[in-house]
């Protein structure tokens, strides 16, 4: 019986489409331990992670200087068990139903790298579930933080999946050192250093003709090194475009025979052409479908894109897809558009010269820029951080300004206006949001779905509030109550706030004259009139913050205004001064703690 797992599952997709797959899965172990151990040097640690693996652990991770010295300086909260002064280190991990077994087994790994051989310089194990988190945080943090490092040179994915036995990973990294030493170049080391597995990204500019001859070498001479120690390019990510052209040097005689596969199983070629077998057409050199070559040049466009901030931050987006894991509005649509990366790409390819400006200003490209819920997701879960959000708004606020506003977008955007009208007339609006037959003709007027119910209002309104004793509190806090729970949870979101921060020592503070924070009118592109209520509330709120408030949102969109766009609407140290010591309320409670 011929079994074709094997020679399918790493053949990304040039073989065979899978429509199931059938995984054994076993039951987590009970007890986990992990280790964290420092070296002067890479060949030390190669030398370590062979007397590692002799004690069975499940997991052998290295992160090397580069990743540490970034990730002091982020200030990152595994800040605390990092080494310093060292060249790596291990993250070592044990588990099992054991418990004492899986503590004696770190205990005595760290004795013998740290005390009997010599091998490791600083040892620390965590038993701790809280202390193992934050030390596995650092390893999956690392490719995150590498590529948002700033300035022209990158950490570049092409030599990055190297593969060799345990026993040769000293040689390999003493080989690698060599390489990258040869051509001058600085690179991040990090990986599945229990699997031989290395993860190496070079920092190099590929708009730079120099550096882009140093891809190519680099590459042809680490494919040489794996060779030679009887390795592979790919461990798990695959070979793609990028080292195909590299296969039939690592291959040799043999290489014919994976075209004969190919043909046996797409005669036609249509299955993710280019990858592994060479196509007759595609390119033989690493550096061709490169985003950004030496050829690469940004053209004036006579918009804010102009600007070197947002021309940077279009270009910090490498298309990796991330976003398509979790845009909440890709997620419901599944349409392309919606992702991130769309915008992104929309964008280079205006400021490249691709697409005319003037495509900012047309329909279809509004369209896709709307398509940004303004979400703030890309700032915590996109890899590279990009802030696609105020690049769209950067985009709509340009289509506001030369084609005026919608009158669906003004009436949503005077979230404070119309909130306070149907606060007033709170029986009588309550009663018309739930007709119907209104609801429709609102929906032929201003194009608001008859479907969507708006929030129900409340009287009276929560407009400002001052506690009636308790300047002598511990705290004192200027609470910024948001449209919502002034005007559709006063007595919810509001009142309960109050009270639960006065119960925690709290001076509470709602000054009177607050306006709407102005995220509804950010986010759809009406950037001046954001622009006056921002003003007005920095004004209130200042002279407060001298005398020792802070600021608690208990609506997370405007706490999020107040910390993220206020300084870039106004650029004034009083707009900073405001986002610095604005808090959520769970923040600033758990704070409190």
């Amino acid at each position: 019986r011929v079994r074709l797992t094997r020679l399918l599952a790493g053949s990304e997709g040039t073989l065979a489409l899978f429509v199931e797959a059938k995984l054994a899965i076993r039951d987590a172990p009970r007890f986990r331990s992990v280790a964290l151990l420092s070296f002067a040097s890479l060949e030390a640690l190669g030398e370590a992670v062979e007397r590692a693996l002799g004690f069975g652990p499940s997991g052998v991770e290295m992160i090397d200087r580069t990743l540490l010295e970034e990730l002091r300086r982020l200030e990152h909260p595994a800040v605390g068990f990092l080494p310093s002064e060292v060249e790596a280190a291990l993250i070592v991990e044990f588990d099992g139903d054991d418990e004492e077994e899986v503590r004696s087994l770190t205990r005595r790994l760290v004795e013998r790298l740290l005390r009997e051989e010599g091998l490791a310089v600083e040892g620390h194990f965590a038993f701790d579930p809280k202390e193992q988190e934050r030390l596995l945080a650092v390893r999956k943090a690392s490719v995150p933080i590498l590529y948002r490092a700033s300035g022209r040179r990158k950490p570049l994915s092409f030599v990055e999946d190297g593969t060799v036995a345990p026993e040769h990973l000293p040689a390999y990294l003493r080989g690698l050192r060599q390489i990258l030493g040869k051509h001058g170049v600085h690179a991040a080391i990090i990986g599945h250093a229990g699997n031989g597995n290395l993860h190496v990204r070079p920092f190099l500019d590929l708009q730079d003709p120099e550096d882009l001859r140093k891809v190519e070498a680099i590459a042809e001479e680490v494919a040489a090194l794996l060779k030679t120690l009887g390795g592979s390019l790919s461990g798990e990510h695959g070979d793609g475009l990028v080292r195909t052209p590299l296969l039939p040097k690592m291959f040799g005689d043999l290489y014919p025979l994976l075209g004969a596969i190919k043909r046996l199983f797409d005669p036609k070629g249509l299955l993710n052409p280019g990858k592994i077998v060479l196509h007759p057409e595609a390119p033989l050199r690493i550096t061709e479908f490169l985003r950004y070559g030496a050829e690469y040049r940004r053209v004036p466009t006579g918009t804010p894109f102009d600007e070197p901030l947002w021309a940077e931050e279009i270009e910090k987006c490498h298309g990796c897809g991330t976003c398509r894991d979790y845009c909440p509005v890709f997620l419901a649509t599944g349409d392309e558009a919606a992702t991130a990366r769309a915008k992104a790409n929309l964008l280079r390819a205006v400021i490249r010269g691709d697409l005319p400006p003037s495509i900012l200003l047309s329909e279809e490209f509004k369209a896709v820029m709307d398509l940004c819920v303004n979400c703030r997701l890309c700032l915590t879960e996109c890899p590279t951080q990009v802030n696609i959000p105020d690049l769209c708004i950067q985009a709509r606020g340009y289509y506001v300004t030369h084609r005026g506003q919608t009158l669906q977008n003004r009436l949503l955007a005077e979230a404070q206006w119309t909130s306070r009208l149907g606060s007033l007339a709170a029986p009588w609006a309550n009663s018309a949001n739930r007709f119907i037959p209104l609801r429709r003709l609102v929906e032929k007027g201003i194009g608001l779905d008859h479907r969507r119910c708006l929030p129900l209002f409340q009287r009276p309104a929560f407009l400002t509030y001052s506690s009636p004793d308790g300047w002598l509190a511990r705290h004192r806090v200027l609470y910024f109550p948001g449209c919502f729970a002034s005007f559709s949870d006063p007595q919810g979101e509001a009142w309960a706030t109050v009270e639960v921060l006065e119960r925690n020592g709290c001076f509470v503070l709602t000054p009177p004259g607050l306006r709407c924070c102005g995220v509804a009118k950010v986010t759809v592109g009406s950037l001046e009139e954001a622009r006056d209520d921002a003003e007005r509330n920095v004004r209130i709120l200042s002279p407060w913050l001298e005398e020792g408030f802070l600021i608690v949102a208990s609506a997370a969109s405007c706490g999020l205004a107040l910390k993220q766009d206020y300084p870039h609407l106004l650029g004034t140290p009083e707009a900073r001064q405001v986002a610095e010591n604005t808090w959520d309320v769970h923040e600033f409670l758990l704070m409190l703690k």
